[in-house]
């Protein structure tokens, strides 16, 4: 008897480690701000050069869409993430010796090396999403896509709920210092597991079957994909096309609201909403907790609308419903008497946001990224990076 093959699920665990990718991002990023209680004492930081230093990083990690998701799309999300890892993690392991590098004293100051250090962490994270993206375009069914990118976002909600706790339970047993250390050491594993494992696309992995390219390639198996190195990018296009001048529009203001949760909640609900400096410290997880449960939610909903009404019926109006209630939400927050019931329209405002977010990247999915239509300026087999970096440097932009 013939030997039935076994359906591979290799997609689903590139996912899943490309999720764990995002969730140490996301914990990367937030980290310092934790550890500003003790390493602004040690330094004689002011709370105006906290701010400038966050500026840094959010500054560092926009300026590096762009080039990041070119390196993405011209050598492949495999090496271009494997080299971001390893570029953030030994900088996050540097900033535990930022203040005794052998240059402070002499050339800089405490508060320039941090500075430094900061932006360059940010560039490395900058390269993160875009290539996230281009993933999911090439490993995920144009079904599952939707559900794909709701569980990648996820992680940074989780990622952001989870670092405060861990780096101060780091901190009051260690010392500030050794929470850089650690998490720079999962980096660079991180890094290792990610380049060994992950493959450009499915048809390049040995442990991919048959089966499971035929369900990502939608039945049809490509040919091998040709070296991107030698096309021109076309970045004229990507400024002139009408779909990406108001998706850009659309993250721009997308951005807005994720940075205003992201950095003035917390003064909200104590300075405003009057909690205590302890619950506003617990309640603030909230919104990031709600993002972890509703991103994959969004991404079905995405998913079962693509499937009835076709793709860009069915992305675009997730989004809209996502974004529209999201905008209800806050608003009866922001007006609502009660502090209790203003939070809880606020946490979902924040959840439902990132439905729509998730939702807003795989709006115009209307072409095979491998088929020749598919050589379309967005998400097309051509610079599907590219173009979403733009999209991500839009966010930051209104942001910072």
């Amino acid at each position: 008897m013939r030997e039935v093959e076994k359906i591979t699920s290799i997609r689903w665990r590139i996912l899943y480690l490309l999720t764990f990718v995002s969730l140490v991002r996301s914990m990367d990023a937030v980290n310092f701000s934790v550890a500003a209680k003790q390493i602004m004492p040690e330094y004689g930081l002011t709370e105006v050069q906290m701010g400038v230093l966050y500026t840094a990083f959010t500054s560092g990690y926009g300026l590096f869409h762009i080039p990041g998701g070119w390196l993405g799309d011209v050598v492949g999300p495999r090496i271009t993430l494997t080299v971001a890892i390893l570029w953030w993690s030994i900088f996050t392991g540097l900033t535990a010796m930022a203040g005794e590098l052998p240059v402070v004293g002499q050339f800089l100051t405490p508060f320039w090396a941090f500075l430094c250090i900061r932006f360059l962490i940010g560039l490395g994270e900058g390269a993160a999403y875009p290539n996230a993206n281009k993933t999911v375009a090439n490993w995920m069914a144009m079904d599952e896509r939707g559900l794909a990118s709701g569980i990648v976002a996820s992680s940074l909600g989780l990622g952001y709920a989870l670092a405060p706790p861990v780096v101060a339970w780091i901190m009051v047993h260690y010392g500030w210092r050794p929470a850089f250390y650690a998490f720079a050491a999962v980096g660079i594993l991180l890094a290792a597991f990610w380049y060994g494992y992950m493959r450009d696309r499915p048809e390049e992995h040995s442990r991919v079957g048959r089966e499971e390219l035929q369900r990502i390639h939608a039945e049809k198996i490509p040919e091998p994909q040709e070296d991107l190195s030698s096309h021109h990018t076309p970045w004229r296009a990507f400024v002139t096309d009408r779909n990406v001048v108001l998706l850009s529009l659309a993250t721009f203001c997308l951005g807005y609201v994720a940075y205003i949760y992201q950095s003035w909640f917390y003064l909200y609900l104590v300075n405003v909403r009057g909690f205590s400096l302890v619950k506003g410290g617990f309640f603030a997880t909230g919104p990031f907790l709600a993002v972890t449960i509703l991103c994959p939610l969004g991404g079905l909903f995405s998913d079962m609308l693509t499937r009835r009404y076709g793709r860009t019926r069915g992305r675009r109006g997730a989004a809209v419903v996502a974004l529209l209630a999201s905008a209800l939400c806050i608003y009866l927050g922001a007006g609502a008497a009660n502090r209790c019931h203003g939070y809880f329209w606020e946490v979902y405002g924040r959840g439902l946001w990132s439905c729509g977010h998730v939702c807003q990247y795989w709006w115009n999915d209307s072409a095979h990224p491998h088929s020749s239509a598919g050589r379309k300026i967005w998400l097309g087999s051509g610079h599907p990076c590219s173009c979403s970096n733009r999209l991500c440097w839009r966010n930051d932009v209104a942001g910072g």
